[in-house]
C-alpha cells in the first residue's frame, strides 16, 4: 500500500531532508511512503497522484502538520480535491496531543523537577483556535510532570515569544525554566526561536530536535496508515 506524506514545504532544505528522512524510515518498516508538499518545493501532491494509478484502494494522504489550521483546514482539504480522486483518504488528526506529549518527553531533560517551568514553543498562527490548542498542550504536558509554572510561545503571529516567556517563568519563582520546541522539522522559524531563547537571560535548558523521525512520531503514523 502506498501512503503520501504530505508536508507544508519550506525553501529551507532542512525541512525536505527531515521529511525525506521519515518516508525512509516508514519505508524500512514496510509502509511504501513518498513525500508531497503544499509549497516552495516539489513534488507537488497532484504531481505525486500523476504516478499512481487508481487500483481502487484506499491511499492515504497524511498531513505532517502539528496545528489544525489554516494550512489543515484549507491548503490540504483544496488540494486533495484537486486531485479529483475517489481513492484519497485524508489521515488527519493523527498527531495528538498524546503523541506529541510524548514524543516531548523523550527529548526533554530527564532532571526537570516540579518546582521548574516548563516553556513549550511551536510555529505559531494567525488561528485564535490553533493557539488555544498550543496553550492546551502546554498545559496538559506540565499537569503529567506535576508542573505548576509553564506557557506556551510562539516563533511567530500574536502570541509571546519564548524569551518573554522565559522571564515571566522567572518572575514566577521557577526553580529553571526549560525550553522545548515543538516544530516536527528544521527551517526558518525553528532557528528563529533558537536566537531568541538563547539570546534571554534565565533558560537552563533548550531542546530543539525536530519530531521527524522520533519513535512515538512514527508509531503513530504507522497507525495512521494502517486505519
Amino acid at each position: 500500500m502506498t501512503v503520501v506524506l504530505l508536508a507544508h514545504g519550506s525553501p529551507d532544505p532542512r525541512h525536505g531532508e527531515a521529511v525525506v528522512g521519515q518516508a525512509a524510515i516508514l519505508r524500512a518498516l514496510g509502509v511504501e511512503a513518498v513525500v508531497a508538499f503544499l509549497d516552495h518545493q516539489g513534488p507537488s501532491l497532484g504531481e505525486v497522484f500523476a504516478l499512481i494509478p487508481d487500483s481502487g484502494s484506499s491511499i492515504p494522504v497524511i498531513p505532517l502538520l502539528i496545528a489544525q489550521a489554516f494550512h489543515a483546514q484549507v491548503d490540504v482539504p483544496r488540494e486533495v480535491s484537486a486531485l479529483d480522486r475517489s481513492d484519497v483518504v485524508v489521515r488527519s488528526g493523527w498527531l495528538t496531543d498524546e503523541t506529541v506529549i510524548a514524543a516531548l518527553d523523550s527529548l526533554a531533560p530527564a532532571q526537570i523537577s516540579t518546582r521548574d517551568a516548563l516553556i513549550l514553543v511551536t510555529a505559531g498562527s494567525s488561528d485564535p483556535a490553533a493557539l488555544s490548542a498550543d496553550d492546551h498542550r502546554a498545559a496538559s504536558w506540565a499537569r503529567s510532570r506535576g508542573i505548576s509554572t509553564y506557557a506556551a510561545a510562539f516563533a511567530s503571529g500574536p502570541g509571546q515569544r519564548p524569551s518573554a516567556a522565559i522571564v515571566a517563568a522567572r518572575a514566577a519563582g521557577a526553580e529553571r525554566v526549560h525550553v522545548v520546541t515543538a516544530f516536527l522539522a528544521p527551517g526558518i522559524l525553528l532557528d528563529r526561536v533558537i536566537d531568541d531563547a538563547s539570546g534571554a537571560e534565565g533558560a537552563d535548558s533548550l531542546t530543539t530536535t525536530p519530531l521527524l523521525g522520533n519513535e512515538h512520531v512514527t508509531a503513530a503514523l504507522l497507525a495512521a496508515a494502517s486505519d
